[in-house]
């Protein structure tokens, strides 16, 4: 396990920035959206819902030399409703060659974990 690092970010995360870190063919939360533009898409839609919108890294977790899973605390505030959200979710992330190769989102750390072993990739 990697050790735990805790960051706050904005209402708005740099969106852009962390797509840098993303291999040009990314596939984001299951082939809905592809490359670094599809995810910048994937995360906007998301961001659209919520009046303000903050996550926290909790923990970065290395499962092998290819699959790392993020925990995460992420709170908002509905846009219209204003019903505050709070929860916590699982980024499974697949490296190859050092950037992100598919990036998914899930709310069941279980799950996140046993996705690997489920992918039919490479």
């Amino acid at each position: 396990m990697l050790p735990a690092r805790r960051r706050r970010c904005a209402a708005r995360p740099d969106r852009r920035r962390s797509a840098g870190h993303l291999s040009p063919e990314t596939v984001p939360n299951g082939g809905t959206y592809h490359g670094r533009e599809g995810y910048l898409e994937w995360v906007s839609a998301w961001l659209e819902a919520w009046e303000s919108f903050s996550i926290e890294l909790l923990e970065i977790e290395a499962l092998d030399d290819r699959w790392v899973v993020s925990t995460v605390h992420q709170s908002a505030i509905g846009k219209g409703s204003g019903v505050p959200v709070e929860l916590d979710s699982y980024f499974l992330a697949e490296i190859v060659d050092g950037t992100i190769q598919r990036i998914e989102l899930y709310l069941d750390r279980a799950e996140a974990l046993a996705a690997p072993a489920r992918s039919s990739g490479p």
